[in-house]
C-alpha cells in the first residue's frame, strides 16, 4: 500500500472541485500534514491582509518572528535570534537585512566579540509593537473561535508531540 504524502493531499484538494471528498478522505488521520499546510497558508494570508490594512504591506509574516522576539527579549545576536525562531542563520540574516532596509531594526558589533552582530529595534521598530500584537491577538482569537480551554490544551499537546517527531 502506498503511504499518503502531502502531494496526494494536494491532489485530493484539487479533485474536490470535481467531486466531493469521501468520509475516508476527510477523516483520514494521515491528512494532518495537509491540514497543517493549509492552516499555515490561510493564516499567512490573513496576516498579510491585516498588515496591508495597517499600511505595513512591506512586512512579511516571516518578519513577525524576529520582531516579536526583539519586542519581548530585547537586543540579541544573530545566532540567538536564529535559535529562538528555529531558522537557519543565513535565513535570519536575509530577514534582518530587509528589516534594516525598512528601518525597523539596526545591527551593531558586539564590543566583547567583534565577530558577533547584535540586532535591536529602532524607534520605528518599537512603534510596530502595538499594531503587531493587536494583529496577532486578533488572529489567535479568530483561529481558536469555538474552542474550550481544554480543547486548546489538548490540541497544543498533540501538535507539540507531532513536532517532536519531525
Amino acid at each position: 500500500m502506498i503511504k499518503p504524502c502531502l502531494f496526494s493531499y494536494l491532489n485530493i484538494f484539487c479533485l474536490t472541485k470535481v467531486r466531493y471528498l469521501t468520509k475516508y478522505d476527510v477523516m483520514n488521520p494521515d491528512r494532518i500534514i495537509y491540514l497543517i499546510w493549509r492552516i499555515r497558508d490561510k493564516t499567512s494570508r490573513m496576516i498579510v491582509s491585516e498588515l496591508r490594512k495597517n499600511s505595513l504591506g512591506a512586512l512579511a509574516p516571516s518578519h513577525g518572528d524576529i520582531l516579536y522576539v526583539l519586542f519581548f527579549k530585547g537586543p540579541l545576536s544573530m545566532r540567538e535570534l536564529a535559535a529562538i525562531i528555529h531558522r537557519r542563520k543565513p535565513t535570519v540574516t536575509t530577514l534582518v537585512n530587509k528589516l534594516m532596509q525598512m528601518g525597523y531594526v539596526q545591527k551593531r558589533t558586539d564590543p566583547e566579540d567583534e565577530r558577533v552582530s547584535i540586532i535591536s529595534l529602532t524607534r520605528k521598530g518599537k512603534d510596530l509593537k502595538e499594531t503587531l500584537v493587536r494583529i496577532s491577538g486578533s488572529l489567535v482569537s479568530h483561529v481558536y473561535q469555538g474552542f474550550s480551554t481544554d480543547e486548546k490544551k489538548t490540541l497544543m499537546g498533540l501538535l507539540e508531540k507531532l513536532y517532536a517527531n519531525i
